[in-house]
């Protein structure tokens, strides 16, 4: 199913299906197509929203965590989304957490997969080489299933890394990533969270997906076999044989929002 993408003013996202908001936090290189085959596994009982977070154009000054999580903040009181699920992969993980430090109020529940936050061998501290052969390595290295990194895929990440002032943009958001280390803040989060990690994850090892399911007091755990940073991408049907009973459960009292 072809999900367009629709434009409102400072605002680009993805609306699809009706019922319970599942509020999509993509990562510092991600994009709809990373959540697109769970979205069509759904079978339209959940309502996916995605606002593209403005990594790549926003001031230089907002190309930080802080700048992301304002934007976040603006798109939700704009579109007066309430009793939602966070669902945040890598970097957008690290922006759900912040979200629910500040806005405990908001969401119903969280699913993190691949999160930022605590430690992550960054993909975006020094200026990367410009040469094909090296990026496809690099993102080969990403991923347990080799058999979603596309083409296309490697071309999206080449152009990246060829514009300098997106480069500029992603390296100081992953600094600015690392800097806001949450190891002593989370604990103050309840809400009821999902954790799905890949078992073979390189950035987000699994040794931090334990570190946040101790240090998240309501979290359950789940691991995907031969799955690297993106599981929902990777492994999509093993990954919503979790998400979904999960969320089920969530908004099993809850009457549909349309």
């Amino acid at each position: 199913m072809q999900i367009k993408e629709k434009v409102d003013g400072e605002f680009k996202y993805f609306d699809q299906g009706s019922g319970p908001i599942v509020l999509i936090l993509h990562g510092l290189f991600g994009t709809l197509s990373n959540f697109e085959e769970i979205i069509n596994l759904s079978g339209g009982r959940f309502r996916f929203v995605m606002p593209i977070l403005p990594i790549y154009d926003s001031d230089i000054k907002d190309a930080n965590i802080d700048g992301m999580l304002t934007y976040l903040q603006r798109f939700i009181a704009k579109y007066e989304l309430r009793d939602y699920t966070l669902l945040g992969n890598s970097l957008g993980g690290h922006i759900a957490l912040m979200h629910e430090l500040s806005s405990p109020q908001l969401a119903k529940a969280m699913v993190l997969t691949g999160s930022s936050g605590l430690f992550e061998n960054a993909l975006g501290s020094e200026y990367p080489r410009r040469d094909k052969v090296k990026i496809k390595e690099r993102i080969l290295e990403i991923f347990g299933n080799k058999d979603v990194v596309t083409d296309e895929i490697i071309e999206e990440a080449y152009d990246i890394v060829t514009n300098y002032a997106k480069v500029l943009r992603v390296l100081k958001m992953a600094k600015s990533a690392v800097r806001h280390n949450l190891t002593h803040e989370i604990e103050k989060i309840k809400t009821k969270t999902l954790l799905i990690w890949g078992e073979i994850d390189t950035i987000t090892p699994p040794f931090v997906a334990h570190q946040f399911h101790e240090k998240l007091i309501n979290s359950e755990l789940k691991f995907i076999p031969n799955c690297g940073h993106a599981p929902m991408m990777e492994y999509p049907k093993e990954f919503s044989s979790f998400l979904f009973p999960f969320l089920d459960q969530i908004y099993a009292n809850d009457k549909p929002s349309i």
